[in-house]
């Protein structure tokens, strides 16, 4: 009997031959690089950015965010598309000894802070640092790294937790670190290798994200599966496993 999945996208994604498959793609004008580097959840530095422009004419600094990545981002037009928009401050404090120790690799260039209002910030949807004129309109525009910011907000909750597939005579847990994601779920077929077979469907099971550690979760019984470990994750945003920066069901 085959167990209908709850998505069609997803259920086509589960007995793929790919290694990855953009359900949601980023919009043609967002930027493909991403030369910003957060230094830790509240401080972000954008190397060489502004180099060759007076600093009267140096413009303000702006993080766009959209969780559809809808936003379209044009030299010397107005940003479109945002769901959220924060202007960032100069940053004048020094950075703590730790920060500085870990990124010494990145080079010098505006280095700017989130409003503590605005602490702590969602990073579960693109991203987009703008500098632009008073007007509003972007002078230039770059993705971020956010791997420094991730592991500041979530290591210390994530690092005692065993993640992958934990297998018990009675369940199968899954857990899966992706704070980024704004869904995660697993593809559960009816019988081993299933998932290698396209006219198989797969019952799609959702995990449940902790907020503190980014880790997703769900624990699944043989009454929910006959074969839990063939499941596998889906639905994460990422640009690192997303070359065009897309949303993407990982197989």
């Amino acid at each position: 009997m085959r167990a209908p999945a709850t998505d069609t996208a997803l259920a086509a994604a589960c007995t793929s031959t790919r290694p990855d498959s953009v359900l949601h793609p980023a919009s043609p004008d967002s930027p493909r690089d991403a030369r910003a580097i957060w230094l830790d959840a509240k401080t972000v530095r954008w190397p060489q950015a502004g180099a060759t422009t007076p600093p009267s004419a140096s413009g303000r600094y702006v993080l766009y965010g959209s969780r559809s990545g809808g936003l379209a981002v044009r030299p010397g037009t107005l940003v479109q598309g945002a769901t959220d928009t924060v202007p960032l401050l100069p940053r004048t404090a020094p950075l703590p000894a730790g920060t500085l120790a870990r990124v010494r690799h990145v080079g010098p260039g505006p280095t700017l802070q989130l409003p503590a209002s605005r602490l702590p910030f969602a990073y579960t949807g693109q991203l987009v640092l703008v500098r632009q004129d008073a007007s509003g309109r972007v002078l230039e525009a770059t993705g971020t790294q956010r791997a420094l910011a991730l592991d500041d907000l979530h290591a210390t909750a994530a690092e005692p937790l065993t993640l992958g597939a934990q297998v018990s005579a009675r369940a199968v847990t899954f857990r899966l670190w992706a704070p980024t994601a704004q869904r995660v779920q697993v593809c559960v077929f009816e019988h081993a290798n299933d998932h290698a077979k396209p006219e198989r469907d797969a019952r799609v099971a959702a995990l449940q994200r902790d907020a503190r550690s980014g880790v997703w979760q769900t624990t699944l019984t043989p009454a929910a599966s006959r074969a839990p470990a063939t499941a596998r994750p889906t639905c994460i945003w990422s640009m690192c496993s997303c070359p065009a920066s897309g949303w993407c069901a990982i197989a």
